[in-house]
């Protein structure tokens, strides 16, 4: 298979990237370019130990470890301390006049070039955060608007919608099925910055599997259930993903928007097969690739051996896919029954 795998970071690799220059420049300034350097009476614990000293690099340090730890509120932490960083050096530094506990390096001060470069710097990597972790935001932002009633069905318990306090389990045991997924992002190709969208994400244990295969990959995805939505969102919060509230009969992205388009195990879940892979066909780049998955293959769990669909049912799916959305190969995998199509035009 091939791999899009480049050096180039991601976004948030660079958000991760920013946030702990900036802690490096922050120390960087009071123990080199500024505090410690101009005032040699100054010692270092009393250098780092004051509040508006330490407070600041506790701050930008809580960033760094939420960005790291890919926390669900990592990118709107790190706007808020980046933010902060501006408006304080600014005060601080910046003003050409000496307010309280200021220190202006121009006007009234008497900054040199050292501290010029420590404090544009910090600046400019804040003002870098910003923009960043705008982005991370704006990627991540969800569209919940209520899925109309017809294009899910809500008789299949809490696997079908996931809802309330079911819902939630039910998201936790899907993300509990390692081998279907593992087994699955092997088969993904895609190019270099390439797009990709996942139809019924569920908890997004393939997206991230496939984000950490492809980092640099425009992933998208829709699912019905706000709770899923919720349990995907965070755990790849910060990973650049643009996750919306939608059904497969309905998708909320523009035409030829994706390489490869995958769903897995939610096909039986679709009130309308047709429309589903209609709307699929429609987001998928002519070329590009369509692999649907379900419970089965060749060495099925215990869970998975009560959830497998018999062959007629298998073949129908087939038969529509071949319809809707092109040619369609059938696989059997250790874990899944496979379908994959080549998107033909339209």
């Amino acid at each position: 298979m091939r791999n899009a795998h480049d050096m180039s970071p991601g976004p948030a690799r660079q958000l991760l990237g920013l946030t702990s220059a900036l802690l490096a420049l922050q120390v960087l300034n009071l123990a080199v370019l500024d505090d410690l350097r101009t005032d040699p009476l100054a010692g270092v614990l009393e250098t780092f130990t004051k509040p508006q000293h330490l407070s600041s690099i506790a701050a930008v340090l809580f960033a760094v470890v939420l960005v790291a730890l890919r926390h669900r509120a990592a990118a709107r932490v790190a706007v808020v301390v980046a933010w902060i960083e501006i408006v304080t050096f600014t005060f601080f530094h910046g003003i050409p006049v000496e307010i309280g506990p200021s220190k202006p390096y121009w006007g009234d001060g008497s900054g040199d070039a050292l501290q010029w470069v420590g404090f544009l710097s910090i600046l400019a990597c804040s003002a870098a955060i910003v923009i960043v972790a705008g982005r991370l935001l704006g990627r991540m932002t969800t569209q919940p608007s209520s899925s109309p009633p017809q294009l899910v069905r809500t008789d299949r318990g809490p696997f079908g919608l996931p809802r309330g306090l079911p819902g939630r389990v039910a998201g936790r045991l899907m993300a509990s099925n390692a081998e279907q997924h593992l087994e699955l992002v092997q088969l993904v190709e895609l190019p270099r910055q390439g797009s990709l969208c996942e139809v019924g994400f569920g908890p997004g244990v393939l997206l991230g599997l496939i984000r950490s295969r492809f980092p640099d990959a425009n992933l998208c995805g829709a699912d019905p259930s706000t709770i899923m939505l919720h349990q995907a969102s965070r755990a790849n919060a910060g990973d650049g993903m643009d996750l919306r509230l939608a059904a497969a009969a309905d998708l909320p992205f523009d035409d030829h928007s994706f390489d490869v388009t995958v769903s897995v195990n939610t096909v039986q879940f679709w009130p309308d097969l047709a429309a589903g892979l209609r709307e699929i066909h429609r987001v998928t780049r002519p070329g590009g690739t369509v692999l649907l998955a379900w419970h089965g293959g060749s060495r099925p769990t215990r869970i998975q051996r009560r959830l497998t669909l018999d062959d007629s049912e298998l073949s129908r799916i087939a038969s529509a896919m071949n319809q809707h959305v092109g040619h369609t190969d059938r696989h059997r995998l250790a874990h899944s029954e496979l379908f994959s199509a080549a998107v033909r035009q339209r």
